[in-house]
């Protein structure tokens, strides 16, 4: 994560927008009203972009793949008022058809500044930004769940009692206590889920560069976290990526490579536990998550909600009609299961009849934007991935990138991040790079014929 110390405040500016992204709990109130500290940073960000090129209006032009993400955002625009049509004398999704409406103003306009006015320097700040971020929920994650497991309080808890309060936070906690005494801690975030997207890119990155004080930290904060998603993707990078992961010169021979590895690591997070005497913590909290993960995935029954949005997707797709072409607005994602009266009875102990997301982002996104919305939003990961894939040892940079984007789609397989900040800088950033990139090599094709 090194940078140059010399990136004045506009790069501080980029760097805070990028991690406080991560941080949706921290926030300034005053006069009964609250600003997370990435809003802050993010309209300090458009006003200094538009400063920098007051004549974007008269020459908005955006290179091609950021135009995927554009037409991605007026999908959701469309398809928001036509929920709010849809949904005509139902005043509850009515609002959340059109709830998401602002944000996606707000995108298109810091796509469209971040293209005139932002250099690769200043996204090379935002991606280190999304990293530092990940990094610091991960070890609050872990100081959270050390401090639970020894004095029995979630820290998280009890510093954000207030934000808990002020929002209505579900079951009055940030960080879950389950029944059978296990923490889910959720970093900076309201949901322990968000580590789920955010421990693996910790655990990728710190194997690709070394630092396995990082990997650690990524791996403790998947325990303490006990999200399944995390573990899940993690592995699932693992066996993708374990050539870039594992240095050549260090692999064992085929047959055993991935496995062996796995077992190393997991041996460096008990022999850390042990030198700081918190072994029986360690024990414990793996205990209870292996309990919630076999509970999760290997022996869930048929009526557990993440089951029932898998296996009834096909049931809800026909009960969408024309929903699944057009979309209903983000936010609206659940009505084909509720509307579903099969469906429903088996959400109904989990659930009530108001708009929730399941537990898969691609689904969501077909019902929130449509076939089109979905298919805009695949192509933009997949863009990003050929670039920073073939860029991946010659770009500083891309490592922070690729693993980030790995593990947002991954993650999306496994639970619903709607719209969530840092996977939508990275796709702004990574587009605005990659049309840059095409544009500099037209302009040395050029040059090189002329």
């Amino acid at each position: 994560m090194e940078e140059n110390k010399k990136i004045g405040l506009s790069g501080l500016l980029f760097l805070a927008m990028g991690t406080f992204s991560t941080m949706p709990v921290l926030e300034v109130s005053a006069a009964g009203r609250s600003v997370t500290f990435f809003s802050l940073t993010f309209f300090a960000a458009l006003v200094f972009l538009w400063v920098r090129n007051k004549n974007f209006l008269r020459t908005p032009i955006l290179t091609k793949p950021l135009r995927y993400f554009v037409l991605w955002m007026v999908t959701g625009i469309v398809a928001g008022c036509a929920g709010w049509l849809y949904f005509n004398g139902d005043s509850v999704w009515q609002s959340a058809a059109t709830s998401y409406l602002p944000k996606l103003v707000l995108y298109i306009a810091f796509a469209i500044l971040w293209e005139q006015g932002a250099s690769e320097k200043d996204g090379r700040l935002v991606l280190k930004g999304l990293l530092l971020g990940a990094v610091l929920n991960c070890v609050w994650a872990v100081l959270d769940g050390l401090c639970y497991y020894v004095a029995h309080f979630s820290l998280n808890n009890v510093i954000f009692s207030t934000y808990i309060e002020r929002h209505d936070i579900r079951l009055g906690q940030l960080s879950l206590i389950l029944g059978n005494g296990l923490l889910r801690a959720a970093g900076f975030n309201t949901d322990p889920a968000n580590i789920g997207f955010l421990g693996p890119v910790v655990v990728a990155y710190g194997l690709h560069k070394r630092r396995y004080g990082l990997t650690l930290i990524g791996l403790l904060s998947l325990v303490f976290s006990a999200s399944t998603t995390a573990v899940v993707v993690t592995m699932v990078i693992f066996v993708l990526e374990w050539k870039n992961l594992i240095p050549k010169r260090k692999r064992p021979r085929k047959g055993m490579q991935m496995w062996m590895y796995l077992v190393i690591l997991l041996g460096i997070a008990v022999a850390a536990a042990a030198a700081v005497r918190l072994m029986p913590l360690v024990i414990r909290a793996v205990g209870l998550f292996v309990e919630r993960f076999n509970g999760a995935y290997l022996q869930s029954d048929v009526t557990s909600p993440r089951t029932v949005y898998y296996l009834g997707f096909f049931k809800a797709l026909l009960t969408a009609g024309v929903i699944a072409f057009t979309g209903s607005g983000f936010g609206t994602s659940s009505f084909p299961y509720i509307e579903n009266t099969e469906l429903f009875q088996e959400l109904e102990p989990y659930i009530d009849k108001a708009p929730f997301d399941p537990e898969m982002t691609y689904i969501a996104y077909l019902f929130d934007c449509g076939i089109l919305g979905l298919v805009l939003y695949v192509y933009c990961l997949f863009l990003l991935y050929r670039y920073y894939k073939k860029n991946l040892h010659t770009l500083g940079h891309a490592v922070e990138a690729y693993y980030i984007l790995l593990a947002t789609a991954f993650s999306a397989l496994f639970y619903h991040y709607i719209l969530f900040s840092p996977q939508v800088l990275l796709i702004v950033v990574g587009l605005a790079e990659i049309g840059h990139s095409c544009t500099r090599g037209k302009l040395l094709s050029e040059v090189r014929s002329g």
